[in-house]
């Protein structure tokens, strides 16, 4: 009685051991072996790889002997667990982190991303760094409620890595944000205190100078904070009857940059698909017609172009803005030629 007693005790002792080992497995193999890099990072990982799968070996030879599977069996079946990932590396890689796959969970706590907090039930998308499926890193936060980032109210949030400093968020509402009134898409840059805005498209027009920007317009802040902007025709809504105009003359794209204060700086643009007459030129509509500004306050008209008396061709014209006078570029040398009038 007191055998039978003991043996039925052992063998229960082995199944909680068992148990607690299988139960033990999942913590080691989530540790995290850090960020070193190159192939010292790659040495860890892969050393790390091996004692995880040998530690899952032995506690599936611990549950077969548990199942009361002879010696031998034991040892060819554990022997067969362990060179299985060789014949299944994919699935292998798949569970163990792929690198750049994502991951998109609906957060059961709270989670913070560049700095702001998303409550719980947000969707969190997560991107894998490879060296196990634990090493992976918040990319993206949805909200199915505002929150705050900065003085703004987003819905969402997100970074591209390895972009990290930049920003894209989802307004609530349309904003004017330094001074632009941007849509509900905007990216800011983290790189100081409070973020800044970094670009946006315009949701209403503005006149610097003599330029108009439609809404429409996308404006990006440079590193040395000047602005730069950018107008594609079709960008603005409701398809306006009149082409857009910039100098006097019709574009159907243009981009300039601004000093922090709208000094402007530089600017071009492109005629809209149709002859182009200029004073005494005319440029056809085959190929593109470039137009640059210059300092201190001309525009150079680049493309196919001839004169309207003597059909002589012409490749380029000065506009002075002040009078409209015109008259065909210098001759340059071919050196100089290469470089824009």
């Amino acid at each position: 009685m007191r055998f039978i007693f003991s043996r039925l005790m052992k063998e229960r002792l082995s199944r909680i051991a068992c148990l607690l080992l299988i139960c033990v497995i999942p913590g080691v193999c989530e540790a995290d072996v850090g960020n070193l890099g190159g192939v010292i990072d790659m040495v860890v990982v892969i050393i790390k790889y091996l004692t995880d799968w040998a530690l899952i070996s032995l506690a599936f030879y611990f549950i077969l002997w548990c199942c009361k599977v002879s010696s031998n069996k034991r040892m060819v079946f554990t022997i067969l667990f362990g060179i299985s990932p060789i014949f299944l590396s994919d699935p292998a890689i798949k569970l163990y982190g792929e690198p750049g796959t994502h991951v998109i969970v609906q957060t059961e706590k709270p989670v913070v991303l560049a700095g702001t907090t998303f409550p719980a039930g947000s969707r969190a998308d997560y991107i894998h760094l490879g060296g196990g499926f634990w090493r992976r890193k918040l990319v993206e936060v949805t909200s199915t409620r505002p929150v705050r980032f900065g003085p703004w109210d987003i819905t969402d949030l997100r970074l591209d890595p390895p972009v990290e400093n930049i920003a894209y968020v989802n307004l609530v509402r349309p904003e004017v944000i330094d001074g632009w009134a941007c849509d509900e898409t905007p990216s800011f840059e983290l790189t100081s205190g409070l973020p800044r805005l970094h670009g946006c498209k315009i949701v209403a027009p503005r006149k610097i100078g003599d330029l108009n920007w439609f809404a429409g317009t996308f404006v990006q802040r440079e590193q040395n904070n000047d602005w730069s902007l950018d107008l594609f025709a079709y960008d603005i809504p409701n398809g306006s009857k009149d082409p857009a105009q910039a100098f006097g003359f019709p574009i159907d794209r243009m981009s300039a940059t601004y000093s922090a204060s709208y000094e402007l700086r530089t600017w071009t643009g492109s005629a809209i698909s149709a002859d182009l007459p200029i004073g005494d030129y005319i440029f056809s509509r085959v190929g593109d017609t470039k137009l640059t500004w210059q300092a201190p306050g001309r525009i150079v008209v680049a493309g196919y172009g001839k004169e309207r008396k003597t059909g002589a061709a012409v490749a380029c014209v000065l506009v002075q803005l002040a009078d409209g006078q015109t008259r065909p570029c210098e001759k340059r040398s071919e050196s100089d030629q290469e470089r824009t009038p």
